[in-house]
């Protein structure tokens, strides 16, 4: 398989000028659980500092574990330790970055970009692993880190790590249907017990890759007591996983701080959330990875030539559909995209991968490349704006909510994130932001009502986050409180300068992306 070195370098870059440093809550609790497990041996988070967005209270004594999984803190352990030494270095007399050590934040934020670039490394090897081509290996790979929603979930949340676990399983589950000896056995259990662990719902999804790896130990020609040997041992490791994952649940649930995770199912909601999952325009899978579409058409050549891989694949996308599904919020939550579907992209990009591993005619491909260009052009908005608070400004009581950001198509966060980011264009050559003006549709095809205009405001939420725009925000309130005593910033706005060099650069690094995209595509193409 060739070395995408290029790939990852660029791949890498984008990730780190796209991100938030982990300050969006999840990624804070993993960080200070790693700080008190580094300096109290305990998985409790970190009692300082308080009032940190997105974390809640934690009084001294009392042990408050972070929402889903004790793996990312385990992974976040190393990186933080890695900052120690620039947390007493860099001041941060404002608490710009609510009082958390800096040092460790900057190199504990590397860590869900690195996990991404590892799904795609896994999913170029699980394609070189199933036969099909380099060039349709590397493809898929290169998708879903710059065409997909795993980008600007690069630095976001626990996704990156459920996917990487979920694909080091399947790699792993491939290299053991060919070779199921002791140590075969032995990494493809432990992959198993960590995908349990990251997240509080991941035992389900884990259950198909769980129970077809049993069957393939089981059926396997080889002495009986050979079998039952490696049998034991996978039943062992993941029934203590199972134990663990059981007991910390049942801890959680009696803290301040419940996950709730199943306390909230109403299957009648199944067919509504399943739909709005599928074609709506405000949290369809295939309306934020629009590249998936052609992958589709790929899927029965892929159950035809590879029918147990396949299975294990479907039913898991379907367990993490169905685990959703019942979800009143799962639709209606302001974050990017249907996020709880993640694992479901590597999933399609890997079942899909026969009609991208053939000859293409140049029509074809640049039909093909056009598209990947408008998938690029779709997370644009979702790096910047990952949260927009499009309810706040929208919300009426006489529209539901779920047909608002849902089905509504002029409230879908694609389409106000790029008014947000259009806005953020004129704003900064001096033309005044325009309101967003939008009908609300009842319904699929409905009656359209009065436009609605309304005015975003540039703040909270609404305002990007990304590395470039924190730097510049903790040097202008470092200056402020410099030369203010009473420490009032002078100034609550980007410097001006600094959209137009994060939009450029990343046009740049996409360009890049996909001229070596367009490459390979013309590799071995008939005119």
């Amino acid at each position: 398989m060739k070395r995408p070195i290029t790939l990852f370098v660029l791949l890498f870059i984008l990730f780190l000028w796209s991100s938030r440093l982990g300050l969006d809550g999840y990624e804070t609790e993993y960080l200070l659980s790693a700080q008190n497990l580094i300096l109290n041996g305990s998985f409790s988070m970190y009692p300082e500092p308080v009032h940190v967005a997105g974390v809640p209270d934690r009084p001294p004594g009392h042990i408050c574990l972070p929402r889903h999984n004790l793996l990312q803190v385990l992974l976040t352990v190393p990186f933080f330790l890695l900052g120690m030494p620039l947390n007493g270095s860099i001041p941060d007399t404002t608490s710009a970055w609510f009082g958390l050590p800096i040092g460790s934040v900057l190199f504990v934020s590397l860590l869900n970009p690195v996990l991404t670039l590892l799904a795609v490394w896994l999913i170029m090897c699980i394609g070189h692993r199933l036969g099909f081509s380099d060039r349709a290996s590397w493809l898929s790979g290169a998708l879903y880190g710059c065409a997909t929603m795993a980008w600007p979930y690069a630095g976001i949340g626990m996704e990156p790590l459920q996917t990487a676990m979920f694909l080091l399983s399947f790699l792993l589950y491939l290299r053991l249907r060919d070779a199921p000896t002791p140590s075969n056995t032995l990494w493809f259990a432990l992959a198993i017990a960590g995908l349990m662990h990251t997240k509080i719902s991941a035992p389900l999804p884990a259950l198909p890759i769980a129970v077809t790896g049993l069957f393939t130990v089981w059926n396997q020609p080889g002495r009986f007591r050979s079998r039952i040997g490696r049998i034991a041992l996978f039943c062992l490791l993941l029934a203590c996983a199972t134990i663990l994952w059981f007991g910390l649940y049942a801890y959680r649930k009696s803290t301040q701080y419940t996950p709730g995770f199943f306390d909230n199912v109403q299957w009648h909601l199944i067919p509504r959330n399943g739909v709005g999952f599928v074609v709506s325009p405000g949290k369809s899978l295939f309306a934020y990875n629009p590249i998936l579409l052609i992958y589709l058409a790929g899927i029965p050549t892929c159950v035809r030539r590879f029918r147990a891989p396949s299975i294990v694949l479907i039913a898991t996308a379907f367990c993490i559909a169905l685990l959703i599904a019942p979800w009143d919020w799962s639709l209606i939550e302001e974050c990017w995209g249907p996020r709880y579907l993640m694992p479901i992209i590597p999933i399609l990009l890997i079942l899909g991968l026969p009609i991208v591993d053939r000859p293409w005619r140049k029509t074809s491909w640049i039909g093909f490349l056009a598209l990947v260009m408008v998938s690029m052009a779709v997370q644009i908005p979702g790096v910047l704006y990952p949260n927009a608070n499009i309810l706040q400004y929208s919300q009426n009581s006489d529209i539901p909510v779920v047909d608002l950001t849902t089905w509504t198509p002029d409230l879908s966060p694609i389409v106000v994130g790029w008014h947000l980011t259009a806005n953020k264009i004129r704003e900064s050559v001096g033309i005044p932001m325009v309101p967003y003006t939008w009908s609300h549709y009842r319904g699929i095809v409905g009656h359209g009502t009065k436009p609605t205009v309304t005015t975003f405001t540039d703040h909270g939420k609404n305002r990007p986050f990304t590395l470039p725009f924190l730097l510049a925000r903790y040097v202008q309130k470092q200056r402020d409180a410099a030369a203010s005593p009473d420490g009032h910033p002078s100034s609550r706005h980007d410097i001006p300068w600094i959209f137009p060099l994060w939009f450029f650069v990343t046009l740049f690094l996409l360009i890049l992306l996909l001229s070596i995209i367009g490459r390979q595509l013309g590799k071995d193409s008939p005119v």
